[in-house]
């Protein structure tokens, strides 16, 4: 039997460790541990090898250290600021959070902000801890940058294409907005599949796909998610992980296998090493054919 081989899909929120090289070697990592802390030390743990698309991103997406604080701010295009009120309108919605409520605005410190983004992470902060909504705009601003730029994600999807084409793999983990790009390669026929000797086995970790601004870039209004039925989709989650929206997504993909992990608290949870050192993911991996 040939050697299990996975490909990963990293979300640009990476901190220093934005090169392939880099990343895979954390990634390898860190699955590794979490193959060795479930499973037992003499199980094998498959080779990873995770694409870097970064460098196609503005800057100012990479200005955050290796414990996940961001950078310095930078204002919003017209585009961005509709984009992110929208979101966090949603966000603040499900969650039961007045997002006209102005009472806490302006709270946050100084901000190249407009006021009513400023409110939005005002509420974020609200329903869950200091310091989320910041983040969240943050990620927002990622997925705006590969939902509304054809040309980029064109780029980006070539970059994880080269990368399966040059090894094959039977898993694909994909992260943050690593999740989003990899469901779209999907329904796009980019990914070969289990039926054609590809891909069958499919994890998520602390995926953005059950926010509907996501979900309306990529699929048809309204349709549930879904992938191929020879494919094995688990979805890792943990309630803390407000990039998730602290939840799963079998509420709207029917096929997927929801599995909540322990990360501790809304700041620090969303990190990919945290996600594969555990053991539900360990055993997804461990379990593909």
């Amino acid at each position: 039997m040939d050697e299990k081989r996975i490909v990963g899909v990293h979300g640009i929120w990476q901190g220093s460790s934005g090169t392939a090289e880099r990343l895979s070697a954390a990634w390898q990592q860190a699955l590794a541990k979490g193959v060795r802390n479930a499973l037992g030390p003499h199980v094998p743990v498959p080779s990873i090898t995770v694409p870097g698309y970064s460098h196609l991103f503005p800057p100012q997406f990479l200005r955050l250290s290796p414990d996940d604080v961001p950078g310095e701010d930078t204002a919003l295009t017209a585009d961005e600021e509709e984009f992110v009120e929208h979101a966090l309108s949603l966000y603040l919605a499900d969650s039961g959070c007045d997002t006209d409520e102005e009472s806490d605005a302006g709270t946050l410190g100084p901000s190249v902000f407009s006021r009513r983004i400023e409110r939005r992470m005002t509420g974020v902060d609200r329903t869950t801890a200091r310091g989320a909504g910041r983040r969240l705009v943050w990620f927002l601003r990622e997925v705006h940058g590969y939902l509304r730029d054809a040309g980029k994600a064109e780029q980006v999807r070539a970059t994880v294409r080269d990368a399966i084409t040059a090894t094959r793999p039977q898993i694909l983990i994909a992260h943050s907005l690593g999740s989003v790009i990899a469901y779209d390669m999907i329904q796009r026929g980019e990914i070969p599949l289990a039926k054609d000797g590809g891909v069958g086995t499919f994890v998520t970790c602390g995926s953005p796909l059950g926010w509907l601004v996501v979900r309306d870039g990529i699929a048809a209004a309204g349709a549930p998610l879904a992938v191929p039925v020879d494919t094995v989709w688990t979805n890792a989650y943990s309630r803390w992980d407000v990039v998730s929206r602290c939840t799963g997504l079998g509420h709207i993909a029917p096929g997927v296998t929801d599995v909540r992990i322990s990360t501790g608290n809304y700041l620090a949870p969303h990190g990919i090493a945290t996600y594969l050192s555990k053991k539900p993911v360990a055993e997804a991996v461990t379990a593909a054919p």
